[in-house]
């Protein structure tokens, strides 16, 4: 979500500069709506059986080393 606002602030930026209030709120709006989407996109997949799967690659330990390598 960090990366979708990053990305849209030089063009708000812009848009405030040439006082075009009404792009900036339309903008912002746009905005929020992309990151709570992306949001719950994250938490379906995570709480999906597949997240099941993807998580633990992210926190893998020695034991557990091979079976990481095998999915990825």
């Amino acid at each position: 979500m960090f990366g979708i606002t990053d990305g849209v602030r030089p063009m708000v930026a812009y848009c405030y500069a040439k006082n075009d209030l009404t792009r900036v709120k339309q903008s912002y709006w746009i905005i929020i709506l992309a990151s709570i989407i992306y949001g719950l996109f994250e938490i379906a997949l995570l709480y999906s059986p597949a997240g099941k799967e993807l998580v633990p690659l992210f926190n893998v330990t020695a034991d557990r080393m091979p079976d990481a390598l095998r999915y990825l």
